[in-house]
């Protein structure tokens, strides 16, 4: 552990003294917080020195200076963690250690770190995202005994987050086989009995359709089925067919795996899948008619999807009440 106790605490509390002073009294959570936080900062480092401690100290403060108030008494009180809002804030300024099984908080969500098979590490930053509630709103998310369909699971996360909260049993669909080789050894290292990964791309129809994994980048959730020739401003999807290769894979309807596996409900869906999410609905009608199942589906791929998606959704069920919400990028919460 880098740096003193009475170093950090020193720079640390020439933060937040001031404010918890006049605002708390010493058997107060913020008062309490304050030595857990100062045990985050012993454990940060900044990415351009790691030796330097009163480097990454100054850092830390000029990152609380600007977070303002009301974000520095979330973190004293604990509702988020310091080392999550420098991950999430300042991605590429500092250097943390996550280890397993620390507890972290993200606005009053609490999530423990799972064990990981280790990738590039920026990968571990954004892929937080999910763990930290990115498809959960009060009126809409993921609940106990829940059969949930994890759509663009990626590395799991998100798969991991439904296990937390107790999920009876989760499917995660991965088409990139890479990635689904990462997701494959993340379900044998959380649960294998509850996550089922399934490689397989859903759609509006099956068969086959060609996959597109941007070159040199092949392990970042960016594969898509759509077909676009080059990058334009107003669109999300960043793989074109000029920076991919493609690749050939089975594709299925979530009505169709729901047949085919005889299920008897499905309580929660979530999709983001690089603008698939359209015809991943189009396949799901039986599905979200007979069940009605909370759903968070991705609307920032494409600007006309915060439209057409609630159109589409409603055109199968109109007793849905839907949000848009953005925590980092823009899902469309129905419930």
């Amino acid at each position: 552990m880098g740096g003193t106790n009475g170093e950090t605490g020193d720079v640390g509390a020439s933060m937040v003294r001031p404010l918890a002073k006049k605002n708390a009294k010493k058997s107060d959570p913020a008062f309490e917080g304050f030595e857990r936080v100062c045990e985050e900062i012993s454990e940060i480092r900044s990415a351009s020195n790691e030796l330097d401690r009163s480097l990454a100290l100054r850092e830390i403060a000029e990152a609380l200076v600007e977070a303002g108030k009301d974000t520095v008494f979330e973190i004293l009180s604990g509702e988020t963690s310091l080392k999550l809002y420098l991950a999430f804030r300042y991605p590429h300024k500092f250097k943390m250690e996550f280890r397993e099984g620390e507890i972290l908080k993200w606005k009053g969500e609490s999530f423990c770190v799972p064990k990981v098979f280790k990738y590039p590490e920026i990968l571990f930053y954004e892929f937080l995202y999910p763990l930290c509630g990115q498809y959960s709103i009060p009126e809409c998310h993921v609940m106990e005994n829940d059969i949930v369909f994890d759509v663009g699971a990626h590395f799991g996360f998100f798969s991991c987050h439904a296990l937390q909260k107790g999920a009876k049993e989760i499917h995660a669909f991965e088409p990139n086989p890479q990635v689904f080789e990462i997701l494959k050894r993340h379900v044998e290292l959380w649960n294998r009995d509850k996550i089922k990964p399934h490689c397989l791309a859903l759609s509006s129809s099956e068969g086959e359709k060609i996959l597109r994994i941007p070159k040199g980048k092949e392990l970042y959730g960016w594969a898509t089925l759509k077909e676009i020739e080059e990058e334009k401003e107003d669109l999300k999807v960043r793989t074109t067919a000029k920076n991919s290769f493609q690749i050939k894979v089975k594709t299925k309807t979530i009505d169709g795996f729901v047949r085919e596996m005889e299920l008897e409900r499905v309580d929660f869906i979530k999709i983001d899948t690089e603008g698939s999410e359209m015809e991943i609905i189009k396949g799901a009608r039986e599905t979200i008619e007979k069940f009605r199942p909370r759903m968070a589906i991705a609307a920032y791929h494409f600007p006309e999807d915060r439209k057409k998606i609630p159109e589409l959704v409603l055109s199968i069920r109109s007793d849905y009440r839907f949000r848009l919400v953005n925590k980092g990028e823009e899902v469309l919460f129905f419930f």
